[in-house]
């Protein structure tokens, strides 16, 4: 090999992935900046917590029950419920923190009668939690979480298409809101019959892969970017400055292998090609459940991490996340052929199986180094229970992580990227176990792997 073994060239730019003089000099100034912005937010959210500020939406499950008439009338406004609808009950019922995890989130009921006919309906309430640290709080609200589900749905929920039938992408909003120092924000959501969801440390069935797949290429296929066009404002197209900002944020010597393939696959699978859901696995995917029982028409859930990106990065974090080491070595080719042909199928043009094939082995190239990092993300651990499921999914993600690590192409790794098998090795067990301290989440799992290592 030639060249820099620290430089890899995307296919719309011949511009390097290192940072220029220009934009290094912009990242070091920026972190007494940033500094200052945590030091802020994180003081509006304390405030917050502690003198409660007026909203244009209920806080939580427990103002929203004492809402009839403001929760009413949006679901009338929205069209959830009908002009003279007469209201005969109305019922808020929270879900344990347990059932969520990282959300307030409650089901409201409504019977009524419309022209004397008994009716009834229900839809899902989301709400920002109240627990856990204010700094994975402030982590949340800069990364925008609630201002990006907010967006994704007010723009691409059904509701405000009108769109009929099965979801593609987002499900049907009756109401998106975000607002308040806290990254407070309420989504009132249809609710998918009788969900089915599937334990994120066992494997996806691989029937329900090949569902995701589809579903994957068909939502990509939708909103697919024909050449360099701008795209639309919602979802976010990341700067690259903000790129280089977030991976400088991995400091230190011994991350620095780590720091270029974050930065340098990133950069790559920058392009605006369409939009990507960021956080694609089968904890985020809810099936519909047909008339015997079994899960059909997959809908992604939990938009927070969305951006224009290349399309194949959601099926690679499926794939590295959402499968056993096992049912990925046997299915992943499959998936990925599947992916194609429905983009294929569903009118994208001139983007051949090799070139996905190619965005592919980038797109886990990133999956790979951003979640060993990893970078500002975190976890609201509200409690014990939280904190054990935090720590014992992380370790799945950590085997399965590691897994594909250790087959993939490393000769295709050394030619575009400049990083030997056995570095990527030792770089990677090492960061695994020492995590930046801002990612408590991360933080539980390096213990766990410490303790499991000494033991």
């Amino acid at each position: 090999m030639t060249g820099s073994p620290y430089r890899l060239r995307s296919p719309s730019s011949t511009r390097s992935s290192r940072m220029g003089v220009l934009r290094t000099v912009g990242v070091v100034l920026f972190y007494p900046i940033f500094g200052l912005v945590f030091a802020l937010v994180w003081l509006g959210c304390l405030f917050d917590r502690l003198i409660p500020l007026p909203l244009p939406f209920p806080r939580n499950p427990a103002a929203l029950a004492k809402r009839q008439a403001w929760c009413v009338a949006e679901l009338t406004r929205s069209g959830a419920l009908p002009q003279g609808a007469i209201i005969t009950r109305y019922e808020v019922r929270e879900f344990k923190q347990a059932e969520v995890f990282r959300s307030a989130v409650a089901r409201v009921m409504v019977d009524y009668t419309d022209n004397g006919a008994p009716r009834s309906f229900a839809c899902i309430a989301k709400f920002a939690i109240e627990g856990g640290s204010l700094g994975t709080i402030v982590i949340s609200i800069l990364q925008r979480n609630a201002r990006n589900e907010v967006a994704i749905y007010a723009t691409y929920g059904r509701a405000a298409s009108g769109e009929k039938g099965p979801a593609v992408g987002p499900l049907r909003a009756y109401y998106a809101k975000a607002a308040g120092p806290a990254g407070n924000f309420l989504l009132l959501l249809e609710e998918v019959d009788n969900g089915i969801e599937f334990d994120e440390e066992a494997s996806a069935p691989i029937a329900q892969a090949r569902d995701v797949a589809r579903m994957y290429a068909h939502f990509h296929a939708t909103h697919w970017q024909p050449g360099n066009l701008r795209p639309p404002k919602v979802p976010v197209h990341i700067a690259d400055f903000a790129i280089d900002f977030m991976c400088s944020l991995a400091l230190g010597r011994k991350r620095k292998v780590l720091r270029h393939l974050a930065r340098a696959s990133w950069h790559y699978g920058n392009r605006p090609q369409t939009i990507v859901h960021g956080d694609a696995r089968i904890g985020n995917v809810m099936f519909r459940a047909d008339a015997s029982g079994a899960p059909v028409e997959p809908q992604l859930i939990d938009w927070q991490a969305p951006r224009w990106a290349i399309g194949v990065y959601d099926l690679a974090y499926f794939i590295t996340l959402s499968l056993t080491p096992a049912t990925r070595d046997a299915h992943a080719d499959e998936l990925l052929r599947i992916y194609h042909d429905e983009l294929v199928a569903k009118g994208v043009t001139g983007y051949d199986y090799a070139a996905l094939y190619e965005d592919y082995l980038h797109s886990l190239v990133l999956v790979g180094t951003i979640l060993v990092v990893p970078l500002l993300g975190g976890e609201v651990t509200v409690n014990a229970a939280n904190e054990a499921r935090v720590t014992t999914g992380g370790l799945v993600w950590h085997d399965r992580l590691v897994h594909m690590l250790a087959t993939f192409d490393t000769a295709w790794l050394e030619q575009r990227y400049g990083v030997d098998a056995k570095t990527l090795a030792e770089t990677v067990e090492w960061t695994s176990r020492h995590p930046p301290f801002l990612n408590r989440g991360a933080c539980l799992v390096a213990r766990a792997l410490e303790r499991s290592a000494q033991s």
